[in-house]
């Protein structure tokens, strides 16, 4: 008889431990810098429970937690240990929002503000600030062993925008990535960043499928000269340069992909596969993100289509969807 679904971040992470406490859970690879992170499952375990004892001093459950970490892993540690305390955390891709969250974990290029815990762009998420309040020192004094409230399956976790999640909606979505191959014996690699609410929704199902998370940030892209007073030449050059910018953050990353050994599961023509390496790129949004794929996707008249059926299209209900 299989294991019943994990309904909280706490059961997920106790599957996890008890299936293999040393398989990787979480690699990351900087493409910009070359950074690589690997975390087991009992190394990221310990990391959430430290993030958890930390952002104690700061919130209650229900209290919100906006993370805006620019895709470094140090943010999905933040949104795992702000689920095991019951907090609402939202994630944003970009700069954090205008309006006021109980506690705020930020990366120091959207210009943090004194109180919020920073990301910095440094090995291992250190700030070029010594001065700056270093989430990720922060976290490794916490304690190990943290006094967590009562788990509660219907907790709102991930705010994503569109709509918030709870712990049970965000980790019920792991079954459709077991559908799609993603479960306890692959590497899934997210085709965009890991908070994006979309990466993150999707890095939240790998977390209860046990799928091993490879997220990446960065890749060669260029900026057109802004200071060039010919607009249409200026328009032109950064046409050239987005083009070639995403040719080579494609390359950078399906690279990262095949180097890792990690699958992409891709909508295709026909139906659903599953690759380790492409030879051509599709906009990365094709890439598939299982529990986010609009229903006017979903392949018709397919045995992958059949075999997802309502699961997928659960997973997809009420998150922001694919262009």
């Amino acid at each position: 008889m299989s294991a019943p679904a994990p309904r909280t971040v706490g059961d997920a992470l106790a599957a996890r431990l008890a299936r293999d406490a040393d398989r990787p859970l979480l690699t990351y690879r900087d493409l910009d810098t070359g950074e690589r992170t690997e975390l087991g499952a009992a190394t990221f375990e310990n990391w959430a429970a430290k993030c958890a004892d930390r952002l104690l001093d700061d919130i209650e459950p229900g209290e919100l937690v906006e993370v805006a970490a620019d895709g470094s892993w140090l943010g999905f540690v933040a949104v795992v240990g702000g689920g095991l305390l019951q907090a609402v955390v939202r994630v944003r891709a970009g700069a954090p929002s205008a309006d006021t969250a109980t506690c705020r974990i930020v990366h120091e290029r959207f210009g943090p503000g004194a109180d919020d815990l920073v990301v910095g762009a440094g090995l291992g998420g250190r700030p070029t600030d010594p001065a700056a309040s270093a989430f990720a020192t922060e976290v490794l004094e916490g304690a190990d062993v943290v006094d967590l409230p009562d788990a509660e399956p219907q907790a709102p976790w991930l705010d994503l925008g569109a709509a918030t999640r709870t712990q049970e909606e965000a980790l019920g979505a792991g079954a459709a990535l077991a559908t799609v191959g993603a479960g306890s014996d692959r590497r899934l690699a997210l085709g965009m960043s890991i908070d994006d609410p979309r990466g993150c929704a999707v890095a939240a199902a790998a977390l209860a499928s046990g799928a091993s998370i490879l997220a990446t940030r960065g890749g060669p892209r260029d900026a057109a000269d802004e200071q060039d007073a010919d607009e249409q030449a200026v328009q032109d050059e950064r046409n050239v340069r987005d083009a070639q910018g995403e040719r080579g953050a494609w390359e950078a990353w399906s690279g990262a992909v095949g180097e890792e050994r990690a699958h992409v599961a891709l909508l295709t023509a026909d139906g659903l596969s599953t690759v380790a390496g492409l030879d051509s790129p599709p906009t990365l949004e094709a890439v598939l993100v299982p529990a986010v794929i609009p229903e006017s996707e979903l392949p018709a008249a397919t045995t992958a289509a059949e075999r997802l059926g309502a699961d997928l299209r659960t997973a997809a209900d009420g998150v922001p969807r694919l262009p």
